[in-house]
């Protein structure tokens, strides 16, 4: 996939010059620690009946530079992809910690009126809630927690929908392109978003997506703490900066 070469060659001559301390699995998060402190996070996926996974391989990649997990990034296995993505966010760290604060309205981020439409592939409860009290139709499809068939949820979206909100698990289970193809004749505002989201804009140029909500490490040793008690996303934003950034 295009996005995961470029992926691996922006962050190419960082990961050459970075050692990897700690490689953290939980069962809401996982972490990548560097030697020199910088942290980053990205969501654990699920096997297929949604029951945690186990990694069988028998790399760890600790006390190694960070350039072999890189080329994980591109990798069937979804819980390597998962650890390259929380690498690079641990490589952008410090440039992620810069960026806006994202700001909890996100219909007044994407310009959306009382009556849109929107399609989220993915599934963020908070953020539904909060569209639909902005008098907003969301639509979301998951296929661990929406029952809707895809033909019908993409022959809506496509015809119907006013933005599109993408998960970022899709880096994580390759779907992020296909996706996007999708939208290719109903271009709508987009935005990725979710913990794992890398904030890097150079990695997006020419797609169509116009906003980026991550989430940049604050505090690791509380982030870590909760990723080592199985904690999911309220926890772990208690020690991240939620960010925001415009293409």
């Amino acid at each position: 996939m295009k996005i995961d070469q470029t992926i691996a060659e922006f962050f190419r001559e960082a990961a050459e010059n970075a050692t990897i301390e700690y490689v953290y699995l939980g069962l809401g998060y996982s972490a990548v620690l560097l030697s020199d402190g910088r942290c980053g996070i990205c969501y654990t996926p699920k096997a297929t009946e949604g029951n945690c996974m186990v990694y069988k391989d028998a790399d760890t990649f600790e006390g190694e530079g960070a350039s072999n997990l890189l080329s994980c990034i591109s990798d069937a296995n979804p819980l390597k992809r998962s650890m390259a993505i929380a690498l690079v966010n641990a490589l952008y760290q410090e440039q992620a910690l810069l960026l806006d604060q994202d700001k909890p309205s996100l219909h007044n981020n994407m310009n959306l009126k009382p009556g849109a439409q929107v399609a989220m592939i993915g599934y963020f409860a908070p953020i539904i809630k909060t569209l639909k009290d902005a008098g907003i139709e969301v639509r979301a499809f998951d296929y661990a927690k929406t029952h809707e068939s895809e033909e019908s949820f993409y022959q809506w979206a496509k015809n119907n929908c006013d933005a599109l909100i993408l998960s970022a698990t899709s880096l994580i289970n390759a779907s992020f392109e296909s996706v996007l193809s999708r939208f290719s004749d109903h271009r709508v505002p987009t935005v990725l978003m979710g913990p794992s989201t890398i904030m890097a804009k150079e990695l997006y140029q020419g797609l169509p997506l116009d906003y980026l909500a991550g989430s940049a490490v604050l505090n690791t040793e509380g982030v870590l703490k909760s990723i080592r008690n199985g904690r999911g996303t309220p926890y772990i934003q208690k020690d991240c900066k939620k960010v925001w950034l415009k293409l």
